[in-house]
């Protein structure tokens, strides 16, 4: 296969945004859209390279799989190892737990599926935290080498049309199934390799223009025009979409077929050829396989030492630092490895072997340890605990109090509604001794589907395409939920708003309002900015001192709720902020949040004493 230097530049076109946009470069909002271009051009080289072989009778199984370690191993493991002494030093228990779960899904190729259960956790980690969130593409690539060969394989007896008529079906329900699913599974749909085949079957049909023609399609002017819209489509994706737009699904299609256009009509003569084949670009584009593996983990570790407030010049040195990283790992792993001359078969498979198996063994007593590795001592254990022990503190009072009917006697009938703030609520009343005389009784539903509560609003979520998931669930117009709604004097509704709840929030109020009466507060939402690893480390004299402040994001939806609810709104980082200074530490100098978001017990405890001056609490749940 001949050398095509603008292929390489259309790398460079893609792995560019990939690290602007994981920087938070606001223009490139779609610049993840660089994954799909690189889909495709895997896709176009696989193909071509399987086909030309077979077409020659030299194709084999074991020399392609070679070809695809020597390639993609050296540089993976050398990234994976490097992080080790990172992680080792600045993950807490529970986060060093997942990053040995990802290690040793990366080295079997399965992180995608990893992320993907992870993404339905609500104390999942964090993309921006997660040092090898982008190995899910590899994953990908991964899965497709270890199929796409098989049935290549099995296809070679039959003429090359009937490969076509089987790309073509896959390829439509690949794509209808993207289409199709991206609004109720969409993290699935993300993730998994059925739904992101066909991305990779436009490179194939890429392959198969090419290969049957002795020039691309089309004379000069149709490859100028092509071409040129073809780098257009790109380019337009990554500035023109963001993480709202579904993904992957038809709107894919704009930055694949931007890349295909590209692949079959930049030839020599046509401006997209000169700009993709300028020096820079295919310079950046030999080194866009180790960019890709080296920005994620140093943003990620730079983030979560900083608890996502590194200043953005920190963002921009660690592009630098990525760069050269990559040119470095370019020049003396990935060039000496993919050269059979210079590393023979057997130097690779040790190399391979020695990587795999401290990375395994790394990951696998990481695990078995619950990410402890014996790094901690029992007090820095005690006050940073695991926040899977924390998390269930969190949900074991609410989940008891689950649609249990109110007691007949009670002075005041309280329902709580909402995803694990409301279970801190809960927490907070019953530990500071505020329920007195009340009643409790508590819906578990997550933030965004509160809003389905109303006719009205299950029909414009329906005429919306809204989330299936909610829908289902409709919390609502369950007869039991509805005789515990009519029963409640107080109906205190609490989530992790986002932006998006917010706006949704004043036409649907409007609806419960109806039908409840102004029996109803909606509570705030919390978020600390700071470093669970630094609070860990604060020493115990300086803690009722020590200082955190409330997230911008969560400042903001608190402020705009306020404005929208008035009374009826409970103002929790208003209550734990004055002045935007938080405690980090109670009176006690105990730990207040275990992961800047949800309560320990003392925090719990801290925040009711604090609810007692603030209604409804101190109207209906107190004797003051």
């Amino acid at each position: 296969m001949r050398y095509r230097p603008e292929i390489d530049g259309l790398r460079a076109f893609a792995v560019v945004p990939v690290v602007l946009y994981h920087a938070g470069v606001s223009i490139f909002g779609g610049g993840f859209a660089g994954v799909d271009v690189f889909f495709v051009i895997s896709g176009y080289l696989i193909t071509t390279i399987i086909w030309t072989e077979m077409d020659a009778g030299t194709f084999t199984l074991s020399r392609f799989y070679e070809r695809r370690a020597r390639r993609i191993l050296p540089a993976l493991f050398l990234v994976l190892v490097a992080i080790l002494p990172f992680a080792w030093f600045v993950y807490l228990p529970s986060q060093m737990e997942f990053f040995s779960k990802s290690l040793v899904a990366t080295i079997f190729f399965c992180s995608n599926v990893l992320f993907w259960q992870d993404a339905g956790n609500y104390f999942g980690t964090p993309t921006e935290l997660n040092p090898l969130i982008h190995t899910w593409s590899l994953a990908i690539e991964e899965q497709y080498y270890l199929f796409f060969p098989m049935m290549l394989l099995l296809m070679q007896p039959f003429r090359r049309r009937w490969a076509y008529i089987v790309f073509a079906v896959v390829f439509v329900v690949s794509l209808g199934m993207a289409q199709g699913l991206v609004t109720a599974h969409q993290t699935a749909v993300f993730y998994l390799l059925p739904t992101r085949f066909w991305e990779l079957l436009i490179g194939s049909f890429c392959a198969g223009v090419l290969l049957h023609t002795s020039a691309p399609p089309g004379g000069r002017t149709a490859a100028e025009i092509l071409s040129g819209l073809g780098l257009v489509l790109i380019v337009a994706s990554m500035v023109l979409f963001s993480k709202e737009t579904p993904f992957p699904s038809f709107y894919t299609l704009v930055p694949t077929i931007g890349a295909a256009l590209v692949v079959v009509f930049a030839r020599s003569g046509t401006l997209a050829y000169s700009v993709l084949t300028q020096r820079l670009f295919v310079g950046v584009g030999l080194i866009s396989y180790s960019l890709y593996l080296w920005h994620q983990p140093l943003f990620a570790l730079a983030r979560y030492q900083a608890h996502l407030r590194q200043p953005d010049w920190l963002i921009w040195i660690l592009c630098l630092v990525s760069i050269l990283l990559a040119y470095l790992s370019r020049r003396f792993v990935e060039l000496p490895f993919r050269n059979r001359r210079q590393i023979r078969l057997g130097g690779l498979a040790a190399y391979g072997s020695v990587a795999a198996v401290v990375l395994i063994s790394f990951g696998t007593i990481g695990m078995l340890t619950q990410g402890d590795l014996g790094r901690y001592t029992l007090a820095e254990l005690d006050v940073l605990a695991k926040n899977a022990a924390r998390g269930a503190y969190v949900w074991e009072r609410k989940n008891a109090l689950d649609h249990v009917p109110f007691a007949s006697k009670a002075k005041t009938k309280v329902l709580v509604v909402g995803d694990s703030f409301s279970a801190d609520l809960i927490n907070a009343v019953y530990e500071s001794g505020l329920k007195n005389d009340a009643s409790i009784t508590s819906i578990s539903v997550t933030a965004r589907c509160i809003l389905f509560f109303s006719e009205q609003m299950a029909a414009r979520i329906d005429k919306n395409k809204g989330d299936a998931e909610c829908k289902k669930g409709y919390w609502f117009g369950n007869p039991q939920t509805q005789a515990i709604l009519d029963q409640a004097d107080v109906v205190l509704i609490s989530g992790k708003w986002s932006s998006e709840d917010v706006d949704a929030l004043p036409e649907d109020y409007d609806d419960l309002e109806r039908v409840m009466g102004d029996k109803i507060y909606i509570v705030g939402t919390k978020a600390f900015d700071a470093s669970i690893s630094v609070l860990a480390n604060i020493p115990e004299e300086d803690r009722n001192t020590y200082t955190q402040s409330p997230t911008a994001d969560a400042r903001k939806i608190n402020q705009r709720l306020a404005g929208l609810f008035g009374r009826n709104f409970v103002d929790i980082i208003g209550l734990m902020c004055p002045g935007d200074k938080c405690a980090a530490f109670t009176p006690d100098r105990e730990l207040i949040s275990h992961d800047t978001y949800h309560l320990t017990q003392a925090g719990a405890r801290y925040l009711g004493n604090l609810l007692r001056r603030q209604a409804p609490f101190s109207r209906f749940m107190t004797n003051s």
